[in-house]
């Protein structure tokens, strides 16, 4: 009965795991005259579910998710964008609000420039040279992490060595399906889609250890395994993803 009963919490807990999978962003390239309008000084996001804008929310920092606007740098992340957006600014020579955009890409670029004292945002097309570059780097990040980890736990175990070869090999087939799962989703549906996803690839990391070393790991074994080692990822993934984009 206790096995079931950490199965289901180890399940519960997981939905708070996220690997170093992608989150939707927005990056701003902004073209003004400092000399006109002088530094920008902050910013906020607004949000709203209808395009006329009657009703809207600011975006919220949580997490990674946060909207940041200072010297030249304007840019968001979010576990989840409404589908009408707008953005306003400050300068030193005062306040200027944006026309209403909507986002295209997971990871979108725009251009902002001032029209009539007012600015246009426009998005602009997405590398996907870049996007896979980050999966490319996810992976190396994430296969490092979950290894370290995974070598910590079973560090007294005579049959270590042939788990972390699994640990390897699941994570090469669970972190892509979980990023070709959600890379081209944003909206409504992507957090959604992100906590099935991260559920299922807490599950499967389980059962594959399960399957591939039952004679030597019992099922609580290898629930905590996949545990320690997606919790670990996130934690630290997190970590080393904000300071590279506050870097």
């Amino acid at each position: 009965m206790t096995k079931y009963i950490l199965i289901f919490l180890l399940s519960v807990t997981s939905i708070l795991k996220a690997d170093m999978g992608p989150k939707p962003s927005m990056n701003f390239k902004i073209d003004y005259d400092t000399s006109v309008y002088g530094t920008l000084i902050e910013g906020y996001q607004l949000q709203s579910e209808s395009s006329d804008f009657k009703t809207f929310d600011t975006l919220k920092t949580a997490g990674p998710q946060h909207f940041m606007a200072i010297g030249t740098v304007i840019l968001s992340r979010a576990y989840d964008y409404s589908p009408y957006n707008k953005i306003v600014l400050k300068f030193e020579k005062g306040w200027y609000s944006s026309n209403v955009f909507t986002k295209g890409s997971f990871n979108a670029n725009y251009n902002i420039t001032f029209e009539n004292s007012k600015l246009k945002v426009s998005e602009t097309l997405t590398s996907a040279y870049f996007i896979w570059i980050r999966f490319v780097i996810s992976l190396i990040i994430t296969l490092i992490i979950e290894y370290l980890i995974a070598s910590f736990v079973l560090r007294k175990l005579s049959f270590r060595n042939q788990v972390l070869k699994s640990v390897l090999v699941i994570n090469c087939i669970t972190l892509p399906i979980l990023w070709l799962a959600t890379c081209n989703i944003s909206g409504e549906y992507f957090l959604i889609t992100l906590i099935a996803g991260e559920i299922l690839v807490f599950v499967t990391e389980a059962i594959y250890y399960e399957y591939r070393h039952k004679e030597n790991m019992n099922v609580k074994s290898c629930y905590g395994l996949s545990f320690y080692c997606n919790l670990s990822s996130f934690l630290i993934g997190s970590l080393v993803t904000a300071f590279l984009y506050f870097l």
